[in-house]
C-alpha cells in the first residue's frame, strides 16, 4: 500500500511539471512567445487553489490535462500517438470523448480510427488484467449522485442545496438538464465558430490549428456536464483562462475577467451557502467572456507590445551573459597561461 501511495505521489508531481511544459508549448503555439507563455503559466500556477487541491489530494486531473495537451501537440507529427494520448485520457475521465466532434467536423477520419482502436485495446487490456468491474461500476454509477456538497460548483448542486436550505421545491432535474443542454450546444457552437474564425491559432490553416481552435472552448464542458464539480476539476480551465486574458482589450472586460479568475482559481474552499457558489459564478463569467472573444475576435495591441518588449529584454540579457562568459573565459586563459616578460640584457 505504501509503495502504491508513493507511486501515485510521484506520478502526481511529474504530471504537475509536464502540465507546465506542455501548457507553455501550447500557449506558444497560440501566438505568444515561449517566454511570455512560461511567465503567464507560472503566475497562474503559483497561486492556484485547484492545482493545490490536485497536488495535496493526489488527483488525476493534471495527468488528464497532460494527455489532452500532448494529444493536441502531437497531432501534426504523429496522429496515432496523438490518438493514443487522448484514449489514455478518456480512460481516466470521459472528458476527451466530448472532443471527438471536433475531429469529425474537421474530417480527421484516420485519427478517429486510431482513437477507437487504441481505446478498445486499452479496454481489453485492463479487462484482461483486472476484470471488467471498473467499467461496470462506472456504468452503474451513472445517474446515482449523492447530495452534492456546497463546495461543488455546479448548477445541479446549486439547485439541490437551494431546495435543502431555503425549503423551496425547484424541479432540479428539469432545470439542471435544460441548463446543461443549452450550455453544451452553445459550447459546440463556440467550438465550430472558433475553428472557422481561427480565434486562437491565426498563423496557418493547418489541421492541428483547427484542432486547437476547436478544443479550447470545449474544455469548459467538464464543469458543465458533471453534476458534481470539485475544486480540483477546474485545472482544465487554466489554459483557456490564459488565452482569454491575452485576447481582452477593454479595461471593463479585464475587470470582469479579474472577478471571474479570482472566484474560479483563487477563492478558498468553504461550505457556506450561498457564498460557496461564487466559484460557479466565476467560471460562468469566464465562459461569458470566452463567448464574447470568439464572437468578436480581436488581437489586443498591449499583448503584442508586451511580448515584443519581453523578447527584446531577454535577447539583451542573453547577449550580456554571453559577453560576460566570454570575458570570464578569456581571463581564465590569461591566468593559466601568463605572458612571460622579455629578458633584459644587463649591461
Amino acid at each position: 500500500v505504501q509503495a502504491a501511495i508513493l507511486a501515485c505521489f510521484i506520478v502526481n508531481q511529474l504530471s504537475l511539471w509536464f502540465f507546465f511544459i506542455l501548457g507553455s508549448l501550447l500557449l506558444s503555439r497560440c501566438g505568444l512567445s515561449l517566454y511570455l507563455s512560461s511567465i503567464l503559466l507560472t503566475v497562474a500556477m503559483i497561486i492556484n487553489v485547484p492545482i493545490l487541491r490536485n497536488t495535496v489530494y493526489i488527483q488525476v486531473n493534471l495527468l488528464l490535462m497532460d494527455f489532452i495537451l500532448a494529444g493536441v501537440l502531437l497531432f501534426k507529427r504523429n496522429k496515432m500517438v496523438s490518438a493514443l494520448s487522448f484514449a489514455l485520457g478518456a480512460h481516466l475521465k470521459v472528458v476527451p470523448i466530448f472532443f471527438l466532434p471536433v475531429f469529425l467536423y474537421t474530417k480527421k477520419y484516420s485519427w478517429l480510427m486510431y482513437f477507437f482502436s487504441t481505446a478498445l485495446a486499452i479496454i481489453l487490456l485492463t479487462t484482461l488484467i483486472d476484470g471488467g468491474s471498473y467499467y461496470i461500476d462506472f456504468i452503474n454509477n451513472l445517474g446515482r449522485w449523492h447530495t452534492p456538497a456546497l463546495r461543488s460548483g455546479s448548477v445541479y448542486s446549486l439547485l439541490v442545496n437551494t431546495n435543502r436550505y431555503l425549503g423551496t421545491n425547484l424541479p432540479v432535474q428539469l432545470i439542471s438538464t435544460s441548463v446543461k443542454s443549452v450550455l453544451i450546444l452553445w459550447l459546440y457552437f463556440l467550438s465550430f465558430r472558433s475553428i472557422q474564425r481561427r480565434i486562437f491559432m491565426r498563423s496557418e490553416k493547418t489541421a492541428s490549428d483547427k484542432v486547437i481552435n476547436g478544443i479550447i472552448p470545449l474544455l469548459f464542458l467538464m464543469p458543465v456536464v458533471s453534476p458534481t464539480i470539485w475544486v480540483h476539476h477546474l485545472v482544465v480551465l487554466i489554459i483557456p483562462a490564459i488565452l482569454l486574458f491575452v485576447r481582452l482589450e477593454s479595461p471593463r472586460y479585464l475587470f470582469f475577467f479579474a472577478i471571474g479568475y479570482f472566484c474560479t482559481f483563487l477563492l478558498p474552499v468553504f461550505d457556506w451557502y450561498p457564498w460557496s457558489y461564487l466559484r460557479l459564478c466565476g467560471w460562468m463569467i469566464l465562459l461569458g467572456l470566452l463567448s464574447y472573444v470568439i464572437l468578436n475576435p480581436v488581437v489586443p495591441r498591449w499583448v503584442q507590445v508586451l511580448d515584443g518588449k519581453l523578447n527584446l529584454l531577454v535577447h539583451d540579457m542573453v547577449k550580456e551573459w554571453n559577453v560576460a562568459d566570454t570575458l570570464v573565459v578569456a581571463n581564465k586563459r590569461v591566468e593559466s597561461h601568463p605572458m612571460k616578460e622579455p629578458d633584459v640584457a644587463l649591461k
